[in-house]
């Protein structure tokens, strides 16, 4: 005996297997296509599930517990909605949906079934639908039976005008015409709630508003054919969906936050016009911005990059950060692999096999070029890098965005890059409050540490690498050691440094 929500009682008992009970073989409940007919079939199940408990009890068989079928799964990014009885279902479509979000680095959970009960949503659910992304909503067979899932339905549509959260419905072998329509089952649903609420309910029509406004959204719609293929298809566009993820820069960066607005600036800006009253050679192409980060090891551009990064990465489809592009090129298939991961991060779509450089060039000319995509070539050092990687402006779209770190100023002349940015050092009031924090945790030197403390932002030169190392090497060190430490660091400076 197993447990659904019942149409118009609550929670009522029905009979889903074949039962022989005393000789007389007992038939599961068939749903009549009518209200009239399911109302009758709903009272029947009850008298005939009452009559069995009897039986039952009487025989001293112990009845097992209720087993609820409704979930939902949610994560940080994504509720995952759904309403689909039987095993079949929880090993099956809904199973692999879910493991595959796990696969592709979505934190999908299943939620408490405490957060349902009696007629309304807890406030926590309610917070998980505010808070998600993306809504994907897993219309099934059954889904229009259940009250929570209409309820959360409305929720998530009136956060998709409120917070532009994304919504994608699936279709999970039922017509979305039956759900704009509520035909079917969707009209036994209906007619149930309407019995229920009655035929004027304001809750009952919103849920109808709600049912045809999600089946005329854009979707997936699964008739017949491979679920995976089917899944795949959905976490792809789930994956599209979600911002990139913030990369880890530190704490106590001090000065960086007014460099991010200044390279941002540089970023956003149009392009030069030559004196002539000319546009540049990339005239036809003047909407895509590839900008360059200069400076010498240490000054702090990877940093940089990752800020500005970490700024403007969720105004873009997708988004790439690629570390140590000039160590990593002059391993063996350097480029190759570069490609291999710029594709595959770009695009969502697990480990993409690139055969050469020039295979992966027409790769990234072919998929990217309609992709609103932000990349960032870090620590570059040869043409060649860059001309496997963003060769041309026109294999992007004109919202792309390129942001190339690098020691060497004439590579991105070269390369035509029109914005360079040139890092600056830190002053030396910025280069004490950093140095402090490394060496004392605190904004200021110690007292009697104020004039070891100038020396040493004297030898760091205003380089943020030097000032972190050289405060870390000294911390908890008394005053003898600072100064023998630091005599040695003038004449050989740290080779990390």
């Amino acid at each position: 005996m197993s447990w659904i929500e019942g149409q118009h009682l609550g929670i009522v008992p029905l009979l889903e297997e074949t039962w022989l009970v005393g000789g007389v073989k007992k038939q599961s409940v068939v749903a009549r296509s009518s209200a009239e007919a399911e109302f009758r079939a709903v009272t029947h199940g009850i008298c005939e599930a009452l009559w069995v408990e009897k039986i039952l009890q009487e025989l001293k068989v112990p009845i097992s517990p209720p087993i609820r079928r409704k979930r939902t799964l949610r994560s940080n990014n994504i509720l995952f909605q759904r309403w689909k009885r039987g095993e079949e279902t929880r090993h099956g479509f809904t199973g692999h949906l879910y493991d595959a979000l796990c696969r592709n680095g979505i934190s999908t959970f299943i939620d408490d079934e405490n957060l349902r009960t009696g007629e309304t949503i807890r406030p926590q659910l309610l917070q998980w639908i505010e808070a998600a992304k993306i809504s994907i909503i897993v219309f099934s067979t059954n889904y229009a039976a259940s009250t929570w899932c209409l309820d959360e339905l409305v929720k998530i549509l009136q956060c998709r005008r409120e917070r532009n959260q994304l919504v994608f419905p699936v279709f999970y072998k039922v017509e979305p015409s039956d759900v704009r329509h509520q035909r079917n089952t969707y009209k036994e649903a209906v007619d149930a709630h309407e019995i229920r609420f009655g035929c004027h309910s304001q809750k009952v029509k919103e849920w109808k508003e709600a049912l045809a406004e999600t089946s005329n959204m854009k979707g997936f719609h699964l008739k017949q054919g491979y679920e995976f293929e089917f899944i795949q298809k959905i976490v792809s566009k789930a994956l599209t969906g979600i911002p990139p993820r913030q990369l880890l820069i530190g704490d106590h960066m001090v000065g960086l936050q007014t460099r991010v607005v200044e390279v941002e600036s540089h970023l956003y800006s149009k392009y030069r016009t030559l004196s002539n009253g000319e546009s540049p050679k990339r005239k036809h192409y003047n909407n895509i911005a590839m900008l360059g980060i200069v400076g010498i090891g240490g000054s702090g551009k990877t940093t940089l990059a990752k800020a500005l990064y970490n700024s403007i990465c969720d105004r873009f489809e997708c988004a790439c950060f690629l570390f140590n592009v000039r160590k990593i090129s002059d391993q063996e298939e350097g480029l190759v692999r570069l490609q291999q991961t710029l594709l595959s991060k770009l695009l969502g779509e697990g480990e993409i096999k690139v055969r050469s450089v020039e295979e992966g060039i027409s790769m990234i000319k072919e998929k990217l070029s309609k992709k609103r995509a932000l990349i960032v070539l870090d620590d570059v050092d040869k043409i060649e890098e860059l001309k496997a990687l963003a060769g041309e402006c026109d294999w992007f779209s004109d919202k792309t965005r390129i942001i190339i770190t690098t020691r060497d100023k004439y590579l991105l002349t070269a390369h035509e890059v029109e914005k360079i940015y040139e890092m600056k050092l830190l002053s030396d009031p910025e280069s004490l409050e950093l140095f402090c924090w490394n060496a004392f945790k605190m904004t200021g030197p110690k007292a009697n540490y104020e004039d070891l403390s100038n020396q040493a932002i004297y030898y760091a030169q205003g380089l943020p690498l030097a000032l972190k190392v050289i405060g870390s090497n000294l911390i908890n060190k008394n005053l003898e050691e600072w100064k023998s430490a630091l005599d040695k660091y003038e004449k050989n400076p740290p080779k990390d440094i």
